[in-house]
């Protein structure tokens, strides 16, 4: 589990950003939209922003 916690972040951004530059900057802004909500706003009244920008940017259309 650990490796693959390591690995995935180091491995993100250059495949995400192979898409394309606006694509990878999509991507990449929904996943620190994640990180915010899951690591210091889930519990607080500021949760909404975060959780919907990763919801929005993550999902297929």
């Amino acid at each position: 589990m650990r490796p693959a916690a390591c690995t995935a972040p180091l491995l993100r951004v250059p495949l995400s950003l192979g898409c394309g530059l606006l694509a990878g900057a999509g991507q990449l802004g929904g996943v620190a939209a994640g990180w915010t909500y899951n690591l210091w706003l889930k519990r607080t009244v500021l949760s909404w922003p975060p959780y919907t920008a990763a919801s929005g940017c993550c999902r297929r259309s």
